[in-house]
């Protein structure tokens, strides 16, 4: 756990990190993969682990967040975390 940790501040100097750390995390939650949302004003963005990259490019690519009742209703949240 401890080297993920390290690995999160990592990434959070080293953007291009975020891929393999969301995959470790979704290791740890026994998840298909990770996605990291940001949201400043109106500027929407994502990132993935390699392991869904194909299925969340196809989600955010074709606007899915914007009607997708359960990602509607994580944005609200404005959470400034990781939320399951």
């Amino acid at each position: 756990m401890d080297l993920l940790i390290d690995q999160i501040y990592e990434a959070a100097v080293v953007p291009e990190l975020w891929p393999k750390v969301l995959g470790a995390v979704a290791d740890i939650a026994d998840a298909a993969g990770g996605i990291m949302i940001g949201i400043r004003g109106d500027a929407f963005g994502w990132l993935c682990s390699a392991e869904i990259a194909d299925e969340a490019a196809a989600y955010f690519g074709a606007g899915h967040q914007f009607v997708d009742d359960r990602t509607a209703r994580l944005l609200r949240r404005g959470h400034p975390g990781f939320l399951v």
